[in-house]
């Protein structure tokens, strides 16, 4: 005997239930077993410097950029040849 259109959603949400309850008894047995779990413990690099030595920063955007030889364009024909 086949079951009815009307009883197979009722199966889905037996079955959903039943997968909800199943979790829910996890969660309490996992809780009920008195041990805390342990935090992870995160390791934080540090970051390097990058000492007196280096270059400065260029400011593109001042008013004595214009006079450097060499400018910055957004120009993305130049770079397609790059590519």
């Amino acid at each position: 005997m086949k079951p009815s259109r009307e009883r197979r959603p009722a199966l889905f949400v037996l079955s959903a239930g039943g997968a909800a309850a199943g979790l829910a008894a996890l969660l309490v047995v996992g809780a009920a077993s008195g041990a805390p779990p342990d935090p992870p413990h995160w390791e934080v690099i540090a970051t390097r410097s990058t000492g007196d030595d280096a270059p400065p920063i260029p400011c593109w955007s001042c008013e004595g950029a214009r006079a450097w030889p060499i400018s910055f364009r957004t120009d993305l024909d130049l770079v397609e040849s790059l590519v």
